[in-house]
């Protein structure tokens, strides 16, 4: 949720890291190329790849990949 308030709210200060990726999306959300939103854990495919889980909601986010 952090990332989606900090994308919508350009009075927040970043670390010099993350500010040009920070800006660059701002910019695009400003034009209206890409929208941000916050996607929650249980349906959120990334998360198959990157954390552990219990073996059928693996697989059901698996089987959304594979679709």
């Amino acid at each position: 949720m952090s990332v989606v308030y900090n994308t919508r709210a350009p009075e927040l200060m970043l670390k010099k890291r993350n500010a040009i990726a920070y800006h660059f999306v701002c910019e695009c959300v400003a034009a209206k190329v890409i929208k941000i939103a916050y996607e929650p854990a249980d349906t959120n495919i990334a998360d198959a790849l990157t954390k552990v889980q219990l073996a059928p909601k693996r697989q059901e986010l698996i089987r959304q990949i594979l679709r």
